[in-house]
């Protein structure tokens, strides 16, 4: 290894030493069920990966136990990388009490072996004996490491006292809580400090000792810790670059580790030991506040991002890497991310971990949730974010049978109260013991492993209620004599989907009972094949008061779900970022009658494009009389006119690209507006004439403009028009019955083969010239033409010339 990866690797090792001291790692899944403290822990699972410890038998390792002078010669020759050796010299006799020993090899080779000159790895009591089976105090194991790591001289300057200040000034004690040296050592604090040593640099070197017990692969990103290959679970993915490679694991991957950058370490036979985070680059997780374009907000700070930025996903079934142009219609608000940055504080890539279908869970008891409720998903962690719904609450929000998840890496408890009734359709492999179900018209859904027992005794076409994930996973059947627990699976539909509030789930192929797009609806199933969306939301124009908690006179429930209508769909929001007040659409009353989810209009101004719009005039056929018998008997002909139709708009977005849509209720002129093909209405955005071009100025990666009504922040990627230069035609000829009325004074009598309220409009033609930069407009003209939002106060749209 070059000198230059030496010291990055030692900085990686230390930092991670350093962190290991300050913080607990709830994630960690052990192999040792007897450690309870988690930092013992991942040293036991670290060093029996590597081959150094290998516990008491029954899956113990039996931390609280003394640690014997044959297990610490075993432990040194082992992680000295000489374990192979100890067998040819389990034949010969060196100490006399160690005839029949099972550490014989080991202790004959630690008492031959120098690591240094005149100095021997383990020495004798002097008496012919070796004394396998007494326990070692910490001063003496501090001493078999100063010597494996070449501080031998400096360990017997004085020794104990020596022994004792050298390994406090290298770190190796740091988490032992040694009171006195001279005590015995348990196996535990033995543990720790072997686990520490590899984080150590032997003197005169520049790489840590963990250089020494495999093979480090640097850059790498852990993005699953228990994937699956080919049916097989156990497996760690790591991105390197802009590609993944897959690594069994050595041993229960710490999960607190996801989603961190650093040097990977690989045992002898390229199995996954551990990450070594790379603390000397920064990162930043946190939930999305707010997503805007390529820019978002996460802990009150704003990162901008590029199409191009690359984002690492991970799950158990799925890992891999994009980029942000690809991903980022994923990220809502709520979602959480981790962030690196360089060293100007700016976004370098994206993690976002994704749970898998072998999801932990707890389902709250009847007293709700506690912290010792979710003890086995946290372990002693306590700092920890609880978000029910995607929306961050307190603790007591928490109730019967509602279901928790744990995020270790963004230390988030994840807690879902959907609760789907509908009818069992199908199963694999079987209905009483399934891993995906059908139910609900055809929708499939995962099974999580321990949620599996709970559909024991039940058979295809029974009806059920299934509780669900965050992530969207199955957790169980809600107990058929659990009549008094509200079941709903509430959402709203989008395009072909009925997407479900409060956890990722999208189910297809609902019938609606009087449902309007964007509407409150509650999903159920009486019958098999058969999903049916009821309303289950009320309109309203009241407004939602966030300093007081209510909704008109409704008090609002403190875990209240809140969505903002845009044009890109609902999009989650946190208290934080709603303004003092604020205008519902829907709302929803829980059992006690608080409000617990509302909609609100769109106040952000996202979702909207943004851009020019010209209007399209056209004709509509209009019948004046219908034939009728005349005198003669013989049959009139129908008289028809046309009706001139104005007001179809012709949208042009930034890109350049133009659309024609039907409007809503009323006409429209030429303008700049904020377009959305799902909402009923264009707004029109608010000009600001005559600013100087000279006006535009950026601080800290934002753009602002100062203007005669005040300073307004830039879109990063603001349309800029030429509106000199901008002209529109209409060039599509009429159909025949247009004309046939047009050439014959404005109506005509006879047969024209179209329904009465036909309308036609040319497809039309905007010769709309557009700047490709805000820099190329300002450079265009010495003063512009700013529109803004005015629900977010933002410039949207930029036009020179006009």
């Amino acid at each position: 290894m070059r000198r230059t990866k030496q010291k990055r690797a030692l900085a990686l090792l230390l930092s991670l030493a350093a962190a290991l001291s300050l913080t607990v790692l709830p994630g960690h899944a052990s192999r040792f069920q007897d450690v309870p403290d988690q930092r013992v822990s991942l040293a036991a699972d670290t060093l029996s990966a590597l081959g150094v410890v290998s516990g008491t038998g029954a899956g113990k390792f039996s931390p609280n136990g003394y640690l014997t002078r044959a297990q610490l010669c075993k432990m040194a020759v082992e992680i000295m990388g000489m374990g192979e050796q100890a067998q040819a010299q389990a034949y010969r006799t060196i100490f006399t009490d160690m005839k029949n020993h099972w550490a014989r090899g080991y202790v004959n080779l630690a008492a031959t072996t120098e690591v240094s000159e005149g100095t021997r790895l383990m020495l004798g009591l002097g008496n012919g004996t070796f004394g396998p089976d007494r326990n070692v105090t910490y001063q003496e194991a501090v001493t078999v490491v100063l010597r494996i790591l070449g501080y031998g001289a400096q360990a017997n300057r004085a020794w104990p006292h020596s022994a004792v200040e050298t390994a406090a000034q290298l770190g190796l004690d740091k988490d032992l809580k040694i009171g006195n040296p001279a005590a015995p050592i348990t196996r535990g604090q033995t543990a720790l400090l072997f686990y520490h040593m590899l984080f150590t640099s032997p003197k005169g070197e520049e790489g840590p000792y963990a250089v020494k017990m495999g093979t480090p692969v640097e850059d790498a990103i852990l993005l699953a810790a228990d994937a699956t290959v080919n049916g097989q679970s156990g497996w760690v993915v790591m991105a390197h670059g802009d590609s993944t490679k897959t690594y069994p694991a050595a041993a229960p991957a710490d999960t607190a580790l996801l989603g961190r950058r650093g040097t990977a370490l690989l045992d002898k036979e390229g199995r996954f030991v551990t990450l070594i985070p790379d603390d000397s680059t920064s990162s930043v997780t946190a939930p999305v506040e707010r997503k805007e374009g390529y820019y978002l907000y996460l802990s009150g700070k704003r990162y901008a991002l590029s199409e191009n930025t690359p984002v690492y996903t991970g799950s158990a079934y799925s890992a891999g890497v994009t980029t942000y142009g690809e991903y980022m219609a994923n990220l809502r608000t709520g979602t959480v991310v981790t962030l690196y940055l360089d060293s100007q504080g700016r976004a370098t890539g994206l993690y976002r971990g994704e749970s898998s279908a072998e999801t932990r869970f707890v389902i709250a008891g009847s007293r709700g949730g506690s912290y010792e409720t979710f003890r086995s998903l946290t372990g002693s962690e306590q700092n920890y974010t609880v978000r029910k719904n995607g929306v961050s609450v307190p603790m007591s929000a928490v109730k019967q049978y509602d279901v928790a998840t744990y995020d270790p890496v963004a230390k988030v408890l994840n807690v879902c109260d959907v609760r789907l009734t509908c009818v069992y359709e199908n199963a694999s492999p079987s209905a009483g013991s399934p891993s995906r179900i059908t139910a609900a018209g055809g929708n499939s859904f995962d099974v999580l492993a321990d949620a599996i027992g709970s559909f024991s005794g039940y058979k295809l076409g029974d009806k059920l209620t299934l509780m669900f994930t965050y992530d969207g996973k199955v957790a169980g059947v809600l107990p058929k004599n659990e009549r008094g627990v509200a079941c709903l699976a509430l959402g709203v539909l989008e395009g072909d989907g009925f997407r479900l509030l409060g956890c990722d789930l999208t189910l297809t192929g609902g019938v609606a009972d009087g449902a309007h797009q964007g509407g409150i609806l509650n999903a159920s199933s009486e019958r098999r094949d058969t999903l049916v969306l009821t309303p289950a939301g009320t309109q309203t124009s009241d407004k939602f008061n966030t300093e007081n908690m209510t909704l008109g006179n409704m008090r609002v429930d403190p875990g209240v779900r809140i969505y903002e209508r845009t044009a890109g769909g609902l999009l989650a929001r946190g208290l934080t970022e709603l303004p003092a007040s604020v205008t519902a659409a829907q709302y929803h009353k829980d059992g006690s009658g608080m409000v617990d989810l509302i909609i609100v209009n769109g106040y952000s101004g996202e979702g909207y494009k943004y851009g020019r719009i010209d209007t399209l005039s056209g004709y509509e056929l209009v019948k004046l009389s219908s034939g009728v018998p005349g005198p003669d008997g013989v049959m009139t002909k129908d008289k028809w006119t046309v009706r001139a139709v104005q007001g179809q708009p012709m949208f042009t977005d930034k890109d350049g690209s133009r659309s024609i849509s039907t409007p809503g209720n009323g006409y429209y002129s030429s303008g700049y507006v904020a377009w959305s093909e799902s909402l009923p209405s264009i707004v029109y955005l608010q000009a600001i004439k005559n600013v100087p071009s000279s006006a535009f100025y950026t601080q800290d990666g934002v753009t602002y403009v100062r203007t005669s009504k005040g300073v307004y922040p830039v879109d990063e990627d603001v349309p800029c028009f030429n509106g000199a230069a901008s002209s529109y035609t209409q060039s599509d000829t009429p159909p025949d019955w247009v004309r046939l009325i047009l050439n014959s004074g404005g109506s005509y009598t006879g047969d024209l083969g179209v329904e009465a309220g036909t309308v036609w409009s040319p497809t039309g033609n905007a010769n709309v010239v557009m700047f490709k930069s805000l820099g190329e407009c300002r450079s265009f003209s010495d003063t512009v033409t700013v529109y803004i939002d005015g629900t977010s106060q933002r410039v949207r749209v930029v036009e020179a010339g006009a």
